[in-house]
């Protein structure tokens, strides 16, 4: 459920934002600088109708009364999701190097082939991801109206 919608009937922009500074106990609490910073900025946000904020707090922090606007979504930080991203970014890097980059060589050493069927067969590897790389990256710059819009 979003927020209240511009009277004139158009888009709402969504914001989230890290509300994490705002609460007691956390590092960077609302007596610093960014926790002003934060507060002030979240109060004229949510002043705004054609806005739609929503604020991301740490689950093991109390949100203070008062802090957050009224028409203002609240989320919690949740660490399984956040171990689903992070964790398998260091093997999927193991897996490019050694794997599919590594690949080539390693058929090379295990085949008793000469040095350079390793070196093509490492070209064509890095041919087959820049490939790859052009394709996700040229479908970034589709037309407008190619994208679903939310």
């Amino acid at each position: 459920m979003s927020p209240l919608l511009p009277a004139a009937g158009g888009r709402v922009l969504r914001i989230g934002v890290d509300a994490r500074s705002l609460q007691p106990g956390f590092r960077e609490d609302s007596a610093r600088g960014i926790g002003v910073y934060a507060r002030e900025l979240l109060r004229v946000l949510a002043a705004r109708q054609d806005l739609a904020l929503t604020l991301w707090f740490e689950p093991a922090l109390p949100v203070l009364n008062g802090l957050v606007p009224p028409g203002v979504l609240t989320r919690r930080y949740a660490l399984g999701s956040l171990l689903a991203i992070l964790l398998p970014i260091p093997l999927a890097l193991c897996l490019l190097v050694h794997g599919l980059l590594g690949a080539p060589l390693y058929t090379a050493l295990l085949l008793h082939a000469q040095s350079w069927a390793g070196a093509i067969g490492l070209i064509g590897t890095l041919g087959l991801v820049a490939s790859g790389v052009h394709i996700v990256a040229s479908s970034l710059e589709q037309p407008r109206e190619w994208r679903q819009t939310i």
